[in-house]
């Protein structure tokens, strides 16, 4: 994997033009098991060519996949990461969702949420664990964020619990990024009250949300099996879930997902 990064960086850095989007693809398992196999040595030296503009584009392959690793390259790299593990997915991937991929329309996006104490008493950020900052790192852009391609969205869920008869303001979510070309930082922000929450809403949330949320709890399952931990609804739910936006959307992904629910379900 290094010498592979290392030869690919080298090339790129030979044919580098101002003008262009100059770009190394990494397509590996993401096991560095041979070479320069610390992981902290590699990561610096993306992050060098990234310094360069020279940017990573991770192509995950392999039954024992490293996702760690390859998703810290990417971050590192100014770059996306993304598996593919058929034929249909890797036609995807260099054809239809190329462009998407490799151009990039934010740089180092950032995403913070203030959540009203008065309103919540807990909340937990479900997944991206790897790739927490602290509030005083938000608004600091030597700091690195994510890369957003276009018609690229990124989506973050948190699991809250309000206080009794919470009413009002709940949060105020703001996102900051800088422009690809000249690096300039802006900023845009929402607040959402505890209205937005109602349990009678939820059907007519964003279908993307929904699945996006239904999906995640998914993994709250299987992350949760045998501690007792799991998702917010019961796999049964789920299943009702998916089935339904599988049926109003039309779309393979999610009729896939409406069948992994099941196979997680038979297995027990």
């Amino acid at each position: 994997l290094s010498d592979g990064l290392e030869t690919g960086y080298r090339l790129a850095a030979g044919a580098f033009r101002e003008d262009a989007t100059n770009r190394v693809i990494l397509l590996s398992d993401g096991l560095a098991n041979t070479g320069e196999t610390a992981w902290q040595a590699i990561l610096d030296r993306v992050s060098e060519y990234a310094g360069k503009k020279i940017t990573l584009l991770c192509v995950g392959v392999g039954r024992e996949y490293g996702d760690e690793l390859m998703e810290q390259l990417a971050d590192r790299g100014d770059g996306a990461a993304v598996y593919v593990s058929t034929e249909d997915e890797v036609r995807k991937a260099f054809t239809e969702r190329l462009t998407t991929t490799l151009e990039v329309r934010a740089r180092d996006a950032k995403a913070q949420v203030s959540f009203n104490p008065s309103a919540v008493e807990s909340y937990s950020l479900l997944g991206y664990e790897d790739r927490a900052l602290t509030s005083e790192d938000f608004r600091d852009d030597s700091k690195d964020g994510g890369e957003i391609g276009p018609g690229h969205a990124v989506t973050a869920l948190y699991r809250v619990r309000l206080r009794p008869d919470a009413d009002g303001r709940l949060a105020t979510a703001t996102v900051r990024w800088l422009d690809p070309d000249t690096r300039r930082p802006s900023e845009a922000d929402r607040s959402v009250d505890v209205f937005a929450l109602a349990p009678a809403l939820w059907g007519s949330a964003s279908v993307r949300l929904q699945v996006d949320a239904v999906a995640a709890d998914l993994a709250g399952h299987l992350r949760g099996r045998g501690s007792g931990k799991g998702g917010t609804w019961s796999l049964a739910e789920l299943i009702d879930q998916a089935d339904r936006l599988a049926a109003r959307t039309e779309d393979p992904a999610v009729t896939e997902l409406a069948t992994l629910l099941r196979t997680t379900r038979d297995l027990g």
